[in-house]
């Protein structure tokens, strides 16, 4: 085996594991983006609106009857 010979083996090892890292990282990175959105970025967006929802509706008011927010996150337990 020369020189030429290794270094063609090596660049040949190095373009195959980059594809292989890009092949099996592909699937991960899209199974982490629905797991995200599902079950972080959902849950947020709608935390946000209700925080928004109760600070409109309770803004100024000082009646304690109207401040109670309403839960809108459905399939939620009391996890306390």
């Amino acid at each position: 085996m020369t020189l030429h010979d290794i270094d063609l083996v090596m660049k040949s090892y190095i373009i195959v594991t980059i594809f292989s890292a890009i092949v099996l990282n592909a699937p991960f990175l899209a199974f982490m983006m629905l797991w995200l959105r599902r079950r972080v970025i959902n849950p947020l967006q709608r935390l946000e609106k209700s925080v928004g929802d109760f600070a409109m509706k309770s803004h100024g008011s000082s009646d304690p009857g109207v401040l109670v927010m309403e839960n809108r996150f459905k399939g939620c337990a009391d996890r306390s």
